[in-house]
């Protein structure tokens, strides 16, 4: 199906629990228009169609718009600040890695301490999800369904001392995703530089910003096929 047909201009797609369950819904300000999608799936087989039910958005619980990915595909050491943070050289090319899809919760869920760790950090994070299946793409922005934010938490210590990321940032909870998704509206994400911010807040205090996506077609192909619902994280602070 066409992609940018899913989510309409001006409105957001989400995934609440309401009194009969989980369903998809399209966000109009304070407002939630009940879809008959169950799961993200659905909207991707059959696109939006609305049951005629509006719900107000205080009295739902904000589940992950995307939960049961086929994988999800971060970017890392991708701005500089955070590179001389961490005292590493930088890449010539991105850092590529994997969260598992059983790190998702929600928004407000508890983000759990693994006992392995003395030191768990939030990294506050642009994500897109995947709306048709590509493979050796190179027209990547057409595949993108939508945005949304996720907090790519990360067990510090442990990703200074394992050889690779998977245990640090794979723990059960260390993917919270956020806000209900935004449609792709056709543009070029690196477009954004000027007119999108993301902010990282953490009881209530703000983080470091960054601005922008940015989209390698190149990389993406060598992570293998992009399934319909994956999702990937990026951030592009002061990108390369």
């Amino acid at each position: 199906m066409n992609v940018k047909r899913c989510i309409p201009a001006g409105k957001r797609l989400g995934r609440f629990e309401g009194p009969d369950g989980a369903f998809m819904g399209l966000v109009d300000g304070r407002t939630v228009e009940v879809t008959d999608a169950k799961d993200l799936s659905d909207v991707l087989l059959r696109g939006c169609h609305g049951t005629g039910d509006s719900l107000g958005l205080d009295g739902l619980k904000v589940l992950p718009p995307v939960h049961k990915p086929s994988k999800m595909i971060c970017i890392g050491l991708n701005y500089r600040s955070h590179i001389k943070e961490m005292g590493w050289e930088t890449p010539k090319t991105p850092i590529i890695f994997t969260k598992p899809p059983s790190a998702i919760v929600g928004p407000g869920d508890s983000i759990v301490m693994p006992r392995a760790s003395s030191r768990v950090d939030f990294e506050g994070e642009s994500a897109l999800i995947v709306g048709s299946r590509a493979r050796d793409a190179t027209d990547g922005a057409s595949h993108i369904l939508g945005y949304t934010c996720m907090n790519d938490v990360t067990a510090r210590d442990l990703q200074k001392t394992d050889p690779d990321w998977t245990r640090a940032k794979g723990f059960d909870t260390f993917a919270p995703v956020h806000i209900p998704c935004a449609g792709h509206d056709g543009r070029d994400p690196v477009e954004w530089e000027d007119s999108a911010e993301l902010t990282a807040l953490r009881q209530g205090v703000r983080g470091r910003g960054a601005r922008g996506i940015h989209i390698d077609g190149h990389d993406a192909r060598t992570r293998g096929r992009r399934r319909d619902g994956d999702a990937v994280r990026d951030s592009a602070d002061e990108a390369w």
